[in-house]
Formats: structure tokens, sequence, C-alpha cells
């Protein structure tokens, strides 16, 4: 004995409409295809979708007559919906249900063959109806009447692409908040971070200026590379974050990569010759590219340093090979960075991206396991892609494979990227510059930042004047000359911005010191934030004395 079939009842409802936002969120072009399809199919001059609530008809799609909203007393498939199935109607006057009803009797049209399909949801649920009709009595086929439930089915299918589309946007826009937030969080822990991490950088890089006995130079050396470490770290974590979220903006001009290799080589070679390991760019293209070399060399640099790292005896060697086709508009650089290290099993190579993943020789040798993650995201917004080869005890290659602009004849290459300084262990004398010393104007709300500032500036010999808030700093500004002005950029009554806008509005010569932004705030907004204000750059805490240097260089040759 078969089972009865089961047919689900579904009564109009303004819930059902509101979970997919019906009918302002009907896409009524694509319905409007529908109803031709079906108007045609069924040889009938009109057709329409109509969805029900408690109260109301809504038609959202319609061929033949002009779709309103009407009463649901009114409506003809309101009596369909009570026992949703396909229904056939030759002739709606000889209908007792359509008795009196003003689609039929002539008071809104004259309706006489009618026929309809419900628009049933995976769940049972019925959003309305999709309807055939005309003013003559008339008959529809067997095949004309599956042709309107599969259009009715279409129909659905349109509604339901409609709500998934707004869950993923939904979905979406929650995720971007989600990173939006965790961003949010990394900067502010990043500034308040950084902001003792300047204390303690900057004391130890004065503390290196004083004359110590060798034990004691040897201990504050290793506790500014342990600072230092912290501060890549940081600055890795926040980098990451915003590759994540494709929040770097890649630079586009000219450059050699043979540059940046020698560059990042240069840099790291006083490590190779500590281990005893041969450093060298072997091979060297000196094309010229269009690109972001600042970038490029952040991940050689992370490439090569990993070499060093886990290589103990032998050799780290980079090349530089770019593929040219003269009729592309691009050529292929290939940046590659070998050595003879441990190697590594096939599944660490398959991990190697992935951000606080280490394989056997990373827990060896320690790290976070950020950097390679790091290079893989910038490369990745390039375009490109890091190529890995490597065999346990055979070493590892591993290579930058991306798509840059040829660089035009005359396009200039752009300038090396100067290398940050490292820490040293012995004092640097103050340099002698011509004419009196130079007086900077130092303003931060915090005592440590301004007795590290003072200590490096002095050090270079200037002479220091320290404020505790922006509101001071102008007053101090327009009350006597400074060279140099350097604003924190969170300050409690007047902001460093603030403080900036205000010294530019000053009367005289004054409006013009020169002015700089000394801030643990390290995202573009904070950066061009201050450069939207007036001061002409950015020292990022933990500031170096070299850094301080070379502002005071640039403020004598002024």
């Amino acid at each position: 004995m078969s089972a009865p079939t089961l047919v689900v009842s579904s009564e109009p409802s303004s819930a059902l409409l509101r979970e997919y936002q019906l009918p302002e969120g009907a896409p009524a072009e694509q319905l409007r295809a529908v109803t031709r399809v079906a108007a045609t199919v069924c040889g009938v001059p009109h057709a329409v979708v109509n969805l029900l609530d408690e109260c109301f008809q809504h038609q959202v799609g319609e061929v033949g007559f002009t779709g309103a909203r009407s009463d649901l007393s009114d409506s003809m498939c309101a009596l369909a919906m009570r026992e949703p199935r396909l229904r056939h109607v030759p002739d709606a006057s000889r209908e007792p249900a359509y008795a009196g009803n003003p689609w039929v009797d002539g008071r809104l049209a004259s309706v006489r063959l009618f026929a309809t399909a419900p628009m049933r949801l995976a769940d049972g649920r019925v959003l309305g109806t999709l309807c055939v009709f005309d003013m003559e009595p008339g008959s529809l086929s067997t095949d004309q009447l599956a042709a309107l439930e599969d259009l009715a089915a279409q129909a659905v299918a349109l509604f339901e692409q409609g709500r998934l589309a707004r869950e993923l946007e939904a979905a979406r826009d929650q995720a971007l908040a989600a990173t939006r937030a965790k961003t949010a969080f990394l900067a502010a822990a990043s500034h308040e971070i950084r902001t003792p991490l300047n204390g303690v950088l900057g004391m130890l890089e004065a503390l290196g200026l004083e004359q110590l006995a060798p034990r004691q130079a040897e201990f504050v050396s290793l506790a500014r590379s342990s600072g230092e470490s912290l501060l890549v770290l940081l600055n890795d974590v926040l980098d990451l974050t915003k590759a994540e979220t494709t929040a770097v903006t890649l630079a586009e001009r000219p450059f050699r990569p043979a540059d940046v290799a020698a560059e990042v080589v240069a840099a790291l070679l006083p490590v190779a010759r500590r281990k005893g390991l041969d450093l060298a760019v072997k091979d060297s293209d000196d094309g010229v590219l269009v690109g972001d070399p600042a970038r490029l060399r952040q991940v050689v640099m992370n490439l090569v340093g990993n070499a060093l790292k886990f290589t103990e005896r032998g050799r780290v060697h980079v090349a530089v090979r770019i593929d040219r086709d003269p009729a592309a508009p691009v050529a292929r650089l290939r940046l590659s960075v070998a050595d003879t290290g441990a190697g590594m099993e096939p599944d660490e190579t398959q991990r190697l991206f992935r951000p606080f993943t280490q394989g056997a020789q990373g827990r060896r040798f320690g790290g976070t396991g950020l950097g390679l993650a790091l290079s893989q995201q910038i490369v990745g917004l390039m375009g490109g892609r890091i190529d890995v080869v490597s065999r346990p005890g055979a070493g590892s290659l591993l290579t930058v494979v991306v798509d840059l602009p040829a660089a035009t004849a005359d396009a200039p290459a752009a300038a090396p990227v100067a290398e940050p300084v490292l820490p040293v262990a012995c004092p640097v004398p103050a340099p002698q510059r011509p004419g009196r010393p130079l007086r900077v104007l130092v303003a931060d709300d915090s005592d440590v930042n301004l007795r590290v500032a003072e200590a490096l500036l002095r050090a270079e010999g200037a002479e220091v004047v320290t404020v505790e808030d922006g509101d001071d700093g102008v007053r101090a500004v327009a009350a006597e000359h400074f060279d140099l002005v350097l604003l924190d950029m969170q300050m409690p009554r007047m902001s460093g911005p603030d403080a900036a806008r205000a010294i530019r509005a000053l009367d005289g010569p004054r409006a013009g010191t020169r002015l700089l932004a000394l801030t643990a705030a390290a995202t573009e907004e904070d950066r061009d934030a201050c450069l939207a204000a007036g001061m002409e750059g950015v020292l990022l805490k933990p500031v170096r004395r070299a850094e301080l240097r070379a502002a005071l260089d640039e403020v004598a040759a002024s």
C-alpha cells in the first residue's frame, strides 16, 4: 500500500517575505523574463509572479499588464495558496470559488483561462505563485503545465540566489568588521608596546654612549639585540595583518632587482661572516623593472635571513634572473635564494608559509614563523608566488617568481633603500657640524620618551628643550627660535597634528619651522594625518640615534 501524498499548507506570511526581503528586494527584471517565457510557452497574453502576505497580494514580475498591490481578499492566488498545488482553470467565470471576484467579474479584469503554480521552497513553505491567464476561456496541455511548474522553480531559484547573496554580503561585512577590529587592536597594541620599547632601546643606546667596562658593554649589546628582535616581531605581526587585509599599498617605480639583492647581501654579510658562511650574489641580471623595491627587499631579507639562520656550514647564494619577451609588456622576475642547510621534509615545505608554524629546524633555532608567511602574503599581493625546492641534507632553494612591467629605456632606477642601523657595542662620537649647535624642541607627554630623545639628541651635539604637551610646544615655538620640532602624535590637551597646524598658522618665519612627528603610531593613516597637518616627516618609535642624526643633518644642510 503506497503512502498518502503529503500536501503542505502555506498561509500567506509577512515573516516569510521579510526573511527574503520581499517584495522590495525582488529581482524584478529577472522575474519579468520568467513571466515572458511563461506567457509564451502557455500561449497566453498575461503572466505574473504574485507574493502574498496576510493583507496584500504583491505583483513583482508581470507581462501583458501593469502589476500593482491589491487586497488579499481580491486575490485569485490566495485561494490557490490554501492548498498549494498546480491549478488549471479553463474558465474562471464558471468556477464557484471565484464568484464575485473582481478579477473575474469585470471590476478589475475579466479573467477566464487561469493557471497557477506554487513557488515552493525546499522546506515546503510557499513564497507565492506564478500565474498565467487570458480573458478568453481555454486550456493548457500537460507539457505546458509542467513547464509552468519548472518556471515557478526558476523563480524560487532567483529568490534563493538573492537571499544567499545577501547572506554572503553580511558574512563578508562581518568578516571585514572582525578584521578591522583585529587591525585596530594590533595598531593600539603596537602603540602601547612601542612606547615602553622606546624607553628600553633608547636608554640602552644612551647607556652605550657611556664609558663602560667591556663586560658591561657586552651586556648592553645583548640587551639591545633582544629588544631589536622584539621590535622585528612587532613589525612582522603588523605587516602580516596589513597583508592579510590587502591594506598594503604597493609602490610602482623603476628599480633594479639586482640592487635589491645586493643591498640585502651587504646588510647581512656580517651575520654570514660570524657563522663562517659564504654569502654572495652569484648571478645577477641588471634589468630595470617597475614595482615596489622596498617590499621586495623585505621579502628577500626574510628569505636570506632564514637561509643564514638554518645553514651551519657552506654557503647562501642569491641569484637574479629576468625573462623578457620583447612583445610582452611584462617581464618575469626570478629571484632565488639557495643554501646548503639541513633542508626540509616534504610535509615541512607544505607548512612553510603558515603563520606561527615551525618545522624541525625552526623549533631548533627558534623564531615565530611569521617572516615567511609575511613574505608569501607580500609576493601574493604582487601577483606572484614563492617556489620551494628542498631535500633533507641537501639544502633549500626558494624562488620569488613575479611578473612586473618592464621599465622604459630612459626610466631611472630607484636609489638603493637605506639599511636600518643595527645595534653597536661602542660609542659613536657626536658629529662636528659647522656653525652653532642646532636647537631642538621635543613635545611628548611621556617623561621616559623625553629623556630618551634628550639623551640621544644631546649626544648629537644639539641643544634640547622639552615640553609635555602640544599647546606648550606651540607657545615655545612662538616665543623662541628652534631649528627642529619633534611632536608626539597623541598628547592629552593638544595632539601633535593639532600642534603642527597651530604652528603653521603662526605669523612670521616661525610658521616655517621644520616639524617631524615622533610617534609610536605605526599605521599609514596615522602617518598621513601627520603629513596632512603640515609635518615634513615621521620618526617611528623606538627612535634610533642614527635617525635623529639624519634629521639633524638634513636641517643643517638646508
